[in-house]
């Protein structure tokens, strides 16, 4: 018979390399406060570009909310009406939060999805459509994920972060007034 196996409660498994699965921690493991027992909340960034409102393009940088990098996103919901324009994508992402009107540094542009906005997007879940999270990756702390993308955590920084859309190109506003939504599930500690 092979095993037993234990989950992160029991062990700190290494979740890059799954280094960890086969073996209890010795002495009294007490898994981080993030694994099991987090309270799941919920943000949502409304934006709204009025009527002929263009992003100038690629680049252009939508603050949507702050989270921490010990937080474990679940779910990126994103949904658009059609009024974006004919070649309009933007790229969900981390960057370390700031105090002014600049955009902090750029941790990864792409992280939580890499969404096609040329016509109405209905609610979809973009966590996996970019930036190599796997189904797999869901209830990592962002930190952990930011490090399977093109970041290189080995722990968690105990910083404040900014989730963003950033265009990928020209963004008009084609029909009137345009709305974006993005809502991130996760788990908090907090």
């Amino acid at each position: 018979m092979a095993g037993p196996y234990f989950s992160n409660h029991y062990n700190n498994i290494n979740t890059t390399t799954g280094v960890g699965y086969d073996a209890r921690a010795t002495g009294q493991y007490i898994a981080p406060t993030n694994y099991g027992e987090t309270n799941i909340k919920v943000k949502k960034a409304r934006v709204v570009l009025p009527a002929g409102a263009d992003l100038g393009g690629d680049g252009d940088i939508i603050w949507l909310f702050d989270i921490k990098s010990g937080d474990c996103p679940y779910e990126m919901w994103f949904s658009c009406d059609a009024n974006m324009g004919a070649t309009s994508a933007f790229n969900i992402g981390l960057y370390k939060s700031s105090t002014t009107s600049t955009i902090g540094a750029l941790i990864d542009e792409d992280i939580y999805g890499a969404e096609d906005i040329s016509a109405k997007v209905t609610r979809v879940d973009s966590m996996t459509t970019a930036g190599g999270l796997l189904d797999e990756h869901r209830g990592y702390p962002a930190w952990e994920q930011a490090a399977i993308g093109a970041a290189s955590y080995t722990e968690d920084p105990h910083e404040t972060w900014t989730i963003a859309a950033t265009a990928t190109g020209a963004i008009a506003a084609t029909d009137g007034i345009c709305v974006i939504s993005v809502e991130m599930w996760y788990g908090s500690t907090s």
